[in-house]
């Protein structure tokens, strides 16, 4: 089952980029967006509009974009509301940082789920809870933190339409909780502002236990050094090896 509402073009641009890890092409740089610790910043190259981090040079070894681009891809191959994401290597002489993540712009005029609040009716908030069970799942199995109302965004529904939302900032997940192998961490502190949905926890917790093992080595050993360290690399495959098939029992269920 997908979870994804996503529009055609985003889509096919997340096939693609699904495909592989970085871009060669250049982006313009459209300035900063809001003042988060990332210091985000606007690109955009033709028709694209992307959200691009780190904006400055970074010395706390978290391999913020690489993070962004693994929980991407695998959210996509499980049907999971993450927008698609590619590398954008600036070449070690950028005074502002070499290695970039750009996030694609999710929808025309997103605002966040606490902002969307006045908005929705009671009906369109019970229509989002089996994502949000959904992604309860996966945030387990990337031991994502950092999860927010302001990290998840919602296009605005007309009378009648369905609730269209988009997970976003996992700059600390994977080897950021996990800094070693086997590391003993239990659920994620995921946001779960609607009851539980447990046919969503389940479907998820089967579809991780059942994603291709190659298609995750794939993914995580494809991005380039400086991105990921081999040994963050390691960290990250060993740890969702290990967590695949144990979500259910980490959640409780």
């Amino acid at each position: 089952m997908s979870y994804r509402a996503f529009s055609t073009a985003l889509e096919t641009l997340a096939g693609e980029w699904f495909t592989c890890a970085c871009t060669n092409n250049s982006s313009e740089d459209l300035g900063p967006f809001g003042s988060t610790e990332s210091r985000p910043f606007r690109v955009r190259r033709d028709q694209l509009i992307g959200l691009a981090k780190p904006g400055e040079k970074k010395t706390d070894n978290i391999p913020r974009a690489a993070h962004e681009k693994i929980v991407s891809d695998l959210a996509y191959g499980l049907g999971l509301p993450v927008p698609p994401a590619i590398l954008w290597d600036r070449g070690d002489q950028c005074p502002t940082g070499r290695c970039v993540g750009i996030s694609a712009w999710a929808f025309p005029q997103p605002i966040n789920w606490d902002e969307a609040q006045a908005h929705l009716s009671g009906d369109q908030r019970m229509q989002a809870a089996p994502t949000f069970s959904a992604m309860v799942a996966f945030e387990t199995w990337i031991s994502a933190t950092d999860r927010k109302g302001a990290h998840v965004l919602v296009n605005l529904p007309g009378p009648g339409d369905a609730t269209q939302l988009a997970f976003i900032d996992y700059a600390y997940s994977l080897c950021y909780q996990g800094p070693g192998q086997n590391a003993q961490i239990g659920a994620a502190p995921s946001f779960t502002p609607l009851g539980h949905d447990q046919g969503a926890v389940r479907d998820v917790c089967q579809g991780i236990a059942a994603f291709d093992a190659g298609k995750i080595h794939e993914i995580v050993t494809r991005i380039p050094e400086p991105f990921l360290s081999p040994s963050q690399r390691d960290t990250i495959l060993n740890n969702l090896s290990g967590r695949a098939n144990r979500i259910e029992a980490l959640l409780g269920l």
